[in-house]
């Protein structure tokens, strides 16, 4: 589970399933990988019984032998250390994790501190209460053996409804606090050292002597600049990201077509480029809306480096919205809290809702599809400070073994999310949608489409592909790579890349000084203006099948023109 904070700084907590049935955390420190029994982290999250733990897993599942017999090894794992307080469990795991954290030669804090910031910065660091970290562990335990058992199927990593894009101004702020910390810590042990000094007491207090302390660090400016300018991540933690170059490209402006495009692509990362299988490149259905089917090079970055869509919108501005106030919303139309009615927790004929990972409650089976259309009517309308922007991805239950996800009602109103506008049905107005419930929704893409169980309708078929795909005529009688290789075209020939010619100072630009307006326009082509940044001129393309064999290409010259071999 990658959990982010409202600052965006994240942190990864990954689960392992053993063979004997327990299960440990893995988290990393520094870049350094810390494992951990699972039982030690719930136990110094909250001071609960060991029967609380095992409903809180088992959940109605009380049948499942399998699961029982698991979760009891792994309570019986929490035995061995002889720990019976939450202060101990705390005070164990400050005492592994001291050096790690930094704190080796610092004696002052406690052991149990030292645990307390541990669970603080590493487990779960999008939630603030321990009780919610300790419900959301608990979920993520029991989808853990459920997945070992074949119950559910793995998630799939390539899949987008499981992703988020790295925005380049998160980037850049992570980056940015990073090297703000680490210059506090340099100061912090520069003052440290002086202050054993009987001389340098005495200058604390005086702004000269902290400025020059200051100004003796590396420039935060240059470092900055230095990312920007190479692309190169020089990180103590590693930002919880996979690659540490390649994060910064050159914008260039050969024509407004390629300018516009960098903006608007979307890079698997370096890390799949080096991989022999070909699976992180497929077009999975769960794209359609978001990533463009044929925008996207040919060569080694294929299907890593795609676009998105001209209908596709990024969330990059954070929501006005109260968290508590989306939770009470929930509850008003049939959602138990997760402090009421344990029954109904503790019962197989419930949804849990996780509300941008945090466990709010359960939705009892009968009541979940009304429950649904009300948020959904509280989204469209933009009421009870519901955003507009909000995934509500429902996984029903499996009338089949081992056929699909784990079942559960996600919503998400976090930044960064893919969406895109879809025209519901029932509402009769346009709504917002993601991957993840995108697929789980019946949407009709032209009206002769439209079915009994049709939920949504799609607003224009041509959504579907990126601003520079939609710009080629007749792209449904072509060949599928050529629609490919146009888009790459359309990027590389010499255009209007601007029209402030007299105040720039570019060293070498390439313009067209007769652009020619092409023949066949699509409605993409006004709708976004490209009249007024013309590209390239017409050419005509014929075709020979005179033995029944034609060529690929073949074009007609002009016959006065002359050329000499």
């Amino acid at each position: 589970m990658k959990c982010v904070r409202e600052d965006l700084v994240s942190q990864t907590v990954n689960l392992h399933y053993l063979y004997d049935g327990n299960n440990i955390v893995r988290v990393i420190i520094k870049k350094q990988e810390l494992m951990i029994p699972t039982i030690l982290i719930l136990k110094s999250l909250c001071d609960t019984p060991d029967i609380n733990i095992f409903n809180r897993i088992v959940r109605g599942n009380s049948n499942n032998s399998k699961l029982r017999d698991c979760v009891e090894v792994f309570i019986a794992e929490g035995k061995k250390f002889g720990f019976q307080q939450q202060k101990q469990y705390l005070e164990y795991i400050g005492n592994r994790v001291r050096e790690l954290l930094g704190f080796a030669n610092n004696q002052d804090i406690t052991d149990e501190d030292i645990g307390i910031v541990f669970i603080r910065e590493y487990i779960c660091v999008h939630l603030d209460k321990n009780a919610d970290k300790f419900n959301i562990l608990c979920l993520m335990i029991e989808k853990l053996y459920l997945l070992a058992f074949g119950e559910i199927k793995p998630d799939n990593l390539d899949s987008p409804l499981n992703h988020e894009i790295l925005l380049s101004g998160h980037l850049y702020l992570m980056v940015l606090r990073e090297r703000l910390e680490d210059m506090q810590n340099l100061l912090k042990m520069r003052i440290t050292k002086n202050l054993t000094k009987t001389s340098e007491l005495s200058k604390i207090k005086d702004l000269n002597y902290m400025k020059k302390l200051i100004d003796s660090q590396v420039s935060i400016g240059k470092k900055m600049d230095y990312f920007l300018a190479t692309g190169n991540l020089i990180s103590r933690s590693g930002l919880d990201l996979k690659q540490v170059n390649g994060y910064s490209i050159v914008a260039e402006k050969l024509n407004n077509l390629r300018y516009i495009s960098h903006f608007r692509s979307v890079h698997r990362g370096q890390f799949f480029t080096e991989m022999k299988t070909t699976t992180p490149r497929k077009l999975l259905p769960e794209s359609w809306g978001f990533f463009c089917p044929v925008h996207t090079p040919d060569g080694s970055p294929c299907g890593l480096l795609n676009h998105i869509t001209s209908g596709c919108h990024i969330i990059a501005t954070p929501q006005t919205y109260n968290s508590d106030t989306i939770e009470r919303t929930l509850a008003m139309i049939g959602m138990t809290p997760n402090s009421n009615d344990l029954n109904l927790h503790f019962s197989n004929n419930s949804y849990p809702v996780i509300l941008d990972g945090k466990l709010v409650g359960f939705i009892d089976d009968e009541l979940v599809v009304n429950f649904i259309a009300g948020l959904r009517k509280f989204k469209v309308h933009g009421l009870n400070n519901v955003p507009k922007t909000t995934e509500i991805g429902f996984i029903p239950k499996s009338k089949y073994s081992n056929a699909l996800q784990y079942s559960g009602l996600f919503i998400f109103t976090c930044l960064a999310r893919l969406t895109r506008q879809v025209k519901n049905l029932t509402l009769n107005e346009l709504e917002y949608i993601g991957p993840l419930e995108q697929i789980y929704l019946e949407i009709a893409c032209l009206p002769e489409d439209i079915r009994s169980d049709t939920t949504h309708q799609e607003i224009d078929p041509i959504k579907m592909l990126s601003f520079v795909a939609s710009l080629t005529p007749f792209c449904d009688y072509n060949q599928s790579p050529r629609n490919m290789y146009q888009c790459q075209m359309a990027k590389q020939t010499m255009g209007t890349p601007f029209f402030n010619y007299p105040y720039r100072i570019d060293n070498k630009i390439y313009r067209i000084l007769c652009p020619q307006f092409p023949l066949v326009s699509t409605k993409t082509a006004e709708e976004y203006g490209f009249e007024k940044y013309p590209s390239g001129t017409n050419a005509v393309v014929a075709v020979l099948s005179y033995t029944g064999y034609d060529m690929e290409d073949g074009m007609i010259i002009n016959k006065s023109a002359y050329g000499k071999t």
